[in-house]
């Protein structure tokens, strides 16, 4: 994507991404230098010889320490991971019927997590590839996601289009989530699954356990229809690098742990804003403030 896309001297991209899990070793001379660069690993030692991903099973194991006892500062807690079926090309470098069968067994598999029905598959707004919803989600239930946070866009950007990741789109792409919209999974938007689970406050390791397990029930499903890989692992992965995605800022235990915490006082500070540089210094993302109706306030 580095060559469609120049890229901006304020926004940091690698601008290359992986079309399949073969990518990282048939390309390796070109993939390694990237990934130490952009996952920071030291380059006189290089990429680690085994990666040492150990999630738990079921998501067991994670301490339950409470970063904000008080419960006056987190707001909430969430937790992403991003996985792709072995044997199928990654998004960006899908065609149109395989990204439609990844839909198909990956929306059949959710169904299928017990206690079934546990929730279900919205294909986005316009798709046809679904047969038991053809034309998509309602407008109704687009809101429902938007508002819960669980509603992902077509890419814009011509950095996000380079890479392919736009292709035939909104086909073959969708939401599965549950009643209570606090644990979701997209299909094929970047990655074939990006499952996330969302909780109130500072129950961070809820959240974590509430993915790892989906994850592992949702595996237990597509064992009995999917080909798995010498090492019987049912997602992308390598021993060298942990579990494979097409971006390789991603990469390793594929996961995305934020917490979002009210901090009242921080913007209160005097002399132009210092508030800004602590935020940047510490790697904290401000999110505008929204009132009872998602509205911006200023």
């Amino acid at each position: 994507s580095g060559i469609d896309n120049l890229g901006h001297s304020l926004v940091k991209s690698s601008g290359l991404v992986a079309g399949d899990e073969e990518c990282f070793d048939t390309f390796r001379e070109v993939f390694d230098p990237v990934i130490r660069k952009t996952l920071k690993h030291n380059q006189a030692t290089g990429l680690c010889l085994t990666h040492p991903t150990d999630l738990g099973r079921f998501g067991r194991g994670l301490k339950s320490d409470k970063a904000d006892p008080t419960g006056r500062y987190v707001v909430n807690s969430q937790v992403r991971i991003s996985r792709n079926l072995h044997g199928f090309r990654f998004p960006p470098a899908m065609s149109r019927p395989e990204r439609n069968e990844v839909e198909r067994l990956l929306a059949a598999a959710l169904l299928e997590v017990p206690p079934s029905p546990r929730g279900e598959y919205l294909p986005l707004q316009g798709s046809g590839s679904y047969a038991p919803r053809p034309g998509g989600m309602s407008d109704a239930e687009e809101d429902a996601l938007q508002d819960a946070g669980f509603l992902f866009e077509a890419p814009d950007s011509t950095l996000r289009l380079s890479t392919g990741v736009g292709r035939d789109w909104p086909e073959g792409r969708g939401v599965f989530t549950n009643a209570e919209r606090t644990f979701a999974v997209w299909v094929n938007e970047q990655d074939h699954v990006r499952a996330m689970a969302v909780q109130p406050g500072d129950q961070l390791h809820l959240a974590f356990r509430e993915v790892v397990r989906s994850l592992d029930a949702m595996a237990g499903v597509l064992r009995r229809r999917v080909k798995t890989d010498e090492t019987g692992e049912l997602f992308a992965h390598s021993s060298r690098l942990g579990f494979l995605t097409a971006s390789i800022a991603n990469l390793g235990t594929a996961m995305q742990a934020i917490v979002e915490v009210r901090l009242p006082l921080l913007g209160g500070s005097e002399g132009g804003s210092p508030w800004k540089e602590w935020c940047l210094a510490q790697r904290v993302q401000v999110r505008p403030r929204l009132d009872e109706d998602g509205r911006r306030v200023p």
